[in-house]
């Protein structure tokens, strides 16, 4: 979807200027993963599995802890539009951290871009991971991943958050939403950006704003605050935070529940710098 498109969906559902001028000066870029089949070779972009990693490399295991982490996804970098945020060439390779005994993720992430070059071989998860319930033979589904490129728009509140002197109106329960803004017109809009390739739902999203703002949730503040400790003082807190993946409620990870969502995330000055030792994730259940 090209960027006069975008203009167009925005258009069509007729909000004040100064709303619709400033989801446009926001509207973010991003890869929606679509399963297609089996992985085909090692260092292909794919979801679950075993990972493909630097030959003599372990399988990660969360520092000062006694579990190792889960593999999510590995993604062909060359293979992917170009967003202007990521390298143009490497394997991105994203695990998560997985508590056995509550069978949620734990707030750890491993993130890291393998230089192209490197001689890959897959790896087999550790005793412990094939242990864990949660998994069959410690591993997620495995999925080869199909990029498509689409665009993604701020929901109300994240909305406000960047342009704190837009037109606003209060609704009944108190809360506040740009003037024509509302629950109803976010849904109608991201109906509007969904195409016939992705109404099956993606495996993960990349980069992009997250579309579990639903509720009118402010994603990527809200992982800040849960990196801090829910410190408002913290500079975690207060450093702007970049969304680099959204995994829905899927076979990918279906332990969410229904209607559950997992983000990845570090801070945006981090993903400027290609800094991934600051990775971070949340998740919510249904």
């Amino acid at each position: 979807m090209h960027r006069e498109e975008l203009a167009e969906i925005v258009a069509d559902e007729a909000l004040p200027d100064a709303v619709a001028a400033a989801l446009l000066r926001h509207a973010r870029p991003a890869v929606l993963l679509m399963a297609d089949g089996a992985p085909r070779a090692v260092g292909a972009s794919k979801g679950g599995g075993r990972p493909d990693l630097p030959v003599g490399t372990p399988w990660p295991t969360l520092p000062g802890r006694d579990h190792p982490y889960v593999f999510l996804l590995q993604l062909r970098l060359a293979d992917l539009p170009d967003l202007g945020d990521l390298p143009r060439a490497g394997l991105l390779s994203v695990s998560i951290g997985w508590d056995p005994d509550c069978g949620e993720l734990d707030g750890a992430a491993l993130v890291r871009v393998v230089p192209d070059g490197e001689e890959l071989r897959p790896v087999d998860p550790p005793p412990a991971l094939v242990a864990t319930e949660d998994l069959e033979d410690g591993l997620l589904r495995e999925m080869a991943l199909r990029p498509l490129l689409t665009w993604t728009l701020p929901t109300a509140t994240e909305l406000l958050r960047l342009e704190p002197g837009l037109p606003r109106v209060r609704g009944a329960f108190g809360d506040e939403t740009p003037e024509g803004y509302d629950l109803e017109t976010q849904e109608a809009l991201a109906d509007g950006l969904a195409s016939g390739d992705t109404l099956a739902g993606p495996e993960a999203q990349l980069l992009g704003w997250g579309h579990a703002g639903a509720q009118g949730e402010d994603v990527e503040a809200e992982i800040g605050r849960a990196a801090s400790g829910y410190d408002d003082e913290h500079e975690l807190a207060r450093a702007p935070w970049r969304m680099l993946l959204e995994i829905p409620s899927a076979e990918l990870i279906p332990s969410f529940g229904d209607g559950g969502t997992g983000w990845v995330a570090l801070p945006a000055e981090d993903l400027r710098a290609e800094r991934w030792d600051r990775a971070f994730t949340l998740g919510s259940t249904g």
